[in-house]
């Protein structure tokens, strides 16, 4: 047994969520639990990453259906999750 789990009495089965089978194992930056707007996480990140492959603002406006501020605003916390 794990030194850290050795004193745990509670009984935790790791069933994961939507985006992962296994909570350990998960890709994402920070918990859907501990972030509410997990989706918006997701789609910001897309749109950094899109935008670093080379689409415009203007492009990933319209692809996202945001308006070019939204992307604006986006793209400034690029370094924040990367």
């Amino acid at each position: 047994m794990s030194p850290v789990l050795a004193g745990c009495t509670t009984k935790y089965i790791d069933t994961g969520c939507e985006y992962s089978e296994s909570c350990l194992s998960c890709y994402l930056p920070k918990c859907k639990y501990d972030y509410p707007n997990i989706e918006k996480l997701l789609r910001d990140i897309e749109i950094i990453k899109q935008y670093k492959e080379g689409k415009g603002r203007s492009e990933l406006a319209e692809l996202f259906g945001l308006s070019i501020r939204t992307i604006w605003r986006v793209l400034g916390k690029g370094g924040e999750y990367a």
